[in-house]
């Protein structure tokens, strides 16, 4: 039996923020929510 991944939420959307996400992402684990305290900074984030 496999063990439950829990989710991740990651603090910043810069570009190592978006790099981790977007490597967790690919490798199955799952990303809920990557914070900025600017809309333009989220909006750019993939």
């Amino acid at each position: 039996m496999s063990d439950p991944v829990d989710p991740i939420g990651i603090v910043g959307a810069g570009r190592v923020a978006q790099t981790l996400g977007r490597l967790l992402s690919e490798n199955g684990r799952p990303v809920v929510a990557i914070p900025a305290l600017s809309e333009q900074a989220t909006s750019s984030a993939p």
